[in-house]
């Protein structure tokens, strides 16, 4: 669990990095020498870069951050191998106290831009486009960025969570906000994919995704019932289109 999360704030790290330097995700891959999708895995936490592209990422912002700043976070990624669960905490807590350097110190434009993915289903048998390629960037509040750079953004299809959410619009999704009775989240559900639901706690453990259009039935998931199923993230912003 501990290197999952050392993976997961040096792609936030990275992340700050590319966009404190003006860099899209599109650039950043030519640089590189690889896919735009793969500096999204990277930046998400889903895989982490090897120690070229690495050393690529940081000559290609380095010139954004400040000698003495940029030689410390250099010298941490090389080291970012650890060789045991008391080291991949530390290393995530240092990867996470330059994560929030660099975003206090600003530099950062006033709107933050995050990647906008495939359609999250808010109906039974909408058409849903896979998440593992952004199809664009959304521009949000610098604040929102800044409490969890790990956000992303979905377009709602259906109507399932009207009047709350409308078919069309689009929700910031955020992994790291806590998940809190009465909240709206997105996740993943066998059968149905990924869905856009109200949460709900229950007794024992239990979770209810419930739709706010009482039209369509509510998602139980018990503990150790069977059902693939995982939350994303909480829905921290909203936005329609008029």
């Amino acid at each position: 669990m501990q290197m999952a999360s050392t993976v997961k704030k040096l792609g936030m790290l990275l992340r700050v990095l590319r966009i404190r330097a003006g860099l899209d995700q599109a650039q950043m891959a030519v640089r590189l020498g690889v896919t735009q999708p793969t500096i999204s895995r990277w930046e998400l936490g889903g895989t982490r870069p090897d120690f070229r592209h690495l050393d690529g990422w940081l000559q290609a912002c380095g010139g954004s951050l400040p000698a003495e700043q940029l030689r410390e976070i250099r010298e941490l990624l090389n080291g970012c191998d650890a060789e045991s669960a008391a080291d991949a905490a530390g290393q995530a807590h240092e990867l996470e106290r330059l994560t929030a350097e660099l975003l206090n110190q600003g530099g950062l434009v006033s709107d933050a831009l995050i990647p906008l993915f495939a359609d999250v289903a808010a109906g039974i048998g909408e058409s849903q486009e896979q998440l593992s390629e952004p199809r664009c960037t959304l521009a949000i509040p610098r604040d929102i960025f800044r409490r969890d750079p790990q956000c992303y953004a979905l377009r709602v299809s259906g109507d399932s969570m009207a009047p709350q959410l409308l078919d069309g619009d689009t929700v910031v999704v955020s992994p790291a906000a806590p998940l809190v009775d009465g909240c709206i989240v997105a996740a993943f559900v066998e059968p149905d994919g990924d869905v856009i639901k109200v949460y709900r706690e229950l007794a024992g453990g239990a979770v209810l995704l419930q739709p706010a259009n009482s039209s369509y039935r509510a998602i139980l998931l018990e503990p150790n019932g069977g059902r693939e199923a995982r939350i994303w993230g909480r829905v921290v912003l909203q936005q329609r289109e008029l």
